[in-house]
């Protein structure tokens, strides 16, 4: 059941504003599709192994911990954000990550 003008108006929704919705469902769903693909990549998946075997060993199960881990967590952040990144921009042009927060909120 495909809804008409008549139908939106009917529920109260502005058309324009059930159009730019439209669109935006499509987009991120297209931005999800490319990530997702992105990350079953298998030089992601390379890239991801490498950079938990040459950290790995920092951790330790201890209730404290380390200041090490918050640069860890920055380079894995640098290293992998910034590889999905470059390919969803390669994949999607016009990419920024601030639009697909935009599109998650």
């Amino acid at each position: 059941m495909s809804n008409t003008n008549e139908d939106l108006g009917v529920l109260g929704i502005d058309e324009d504003v059930a159009h730019k919705s439209n669109e935006n469902d499509e987009e991120f769903d297209t931005l999800i599709g490319h990530l997702q693909d992105v990350v079953l990549e298998d030089e992601f998946q390379d890239l991801q192994e490498q950079f938990l075997s040459q950290n790995c060993e920092e951790f330790e199960d201890e209730d404290e911990n380390k200041l090490i881990y918050t640069d860890i967590y920055n380079k894995y952040i640098d290293t992998l954000e910034g590889y999905i990144c470059k390919r969803l921009e390669e994949l999607q042009p016009g990419f920024t990550m601030s639009k697909l927060l935009t599109l998650i909120q």
